[in-house]
């Protein structure tokens, strides 16, 4: 009764049982395992901002469990030819990052997720901006990276707002501000992300401790 429920809700473009039914799917839970409809489910869950989603999809990449074949790069690089589809070529830039079923490649990568967050993808953004902060196909650019990560955590990416706050904690390239930081943990955390959770709670802690001293 559980998947028939959630199946219902998840027809009618509920993101959260969308995720749900794709949990039901892989593990066969009032259903047959099919990995193949839980990977599109979490799929489409992922990108409307589903954390867990975005997990669980994370997780089949890493595990292979779905193969990204020769047929699937040549799909997304037909919608290309779109040349409003920002969502192709963001997962471009996800395969040629990941390397599965095709050789990794992060100049590559680099470039479609440019392509997409020029066409203001805010995943693409937050992936952009994870490219600059770590050097991968271009050179380390902190200040791009942080004011990608600023643009995508405005519009709701959770790993966007969790990465704002860490360069607000850290004042990496920049001056630290705590008080930014708190706000942006805080947004993430209110979103679900567990990690911001434990970074907010960290952090108001060594504030109480540092006013103890004043």
């Amino acid at each position: 009764m559980a998947f028939y429920f959630y199946k219902k809700s998840a027809d009618q473009g509920y993101i959260d049982a969308q995720y749900k039914l794709g949990c039901f799917y892989e593990r066969g839970i009032g259903t047959g395992i099919d990995k193949d409809k839980a990977f599109g489910l979490y799929k489409v869950a992922a990108q409307e901002g589903n954390i867990d989603a975005k997990k669980s999809l994370a997780n089949f990449y890493e595990q292979e469990d779905i193969e990204i074949s020769l047929d699937n790069v040549k799909y997304w690089y037909k919608k290309t030819a779109n040349r409003d589809n920002k969502v192709a070529f963001y997962e471009l830039g996800k395969i040629y990052e990941l390397g599965i079923g095709i050789r990794q490649d992060d100049y590559v990568a680099f470039y479609f997720y440019e392509k997409s967050a020029e066409k203001e993808f805010v995943d693409a953004q937050f992936q952009l901006g994870n490219c600059y902060e770590k050097g991968i196909g271009t050179s380390i650019d902190k200040k791009r990276a942080f004011n990608l990560y600023k643009i995508a955590a405005q519009k709701g990416n959770i790993d966007a707002q969790r990465s704002l706050a860490n360069f607000y904690e850290q004042g990496d390239g920049m001056e630290k501000n705590l008080d930014n930081a708190i706000y942006w943990y805080k947004k993430a955390a209110n979103n679900g992300c567990q990690e911001s959770k434990e970074s907010l709670n960290t952090l108001l802690n060594q504030k109480k401790v540092i006013a103890t001293f004043y």
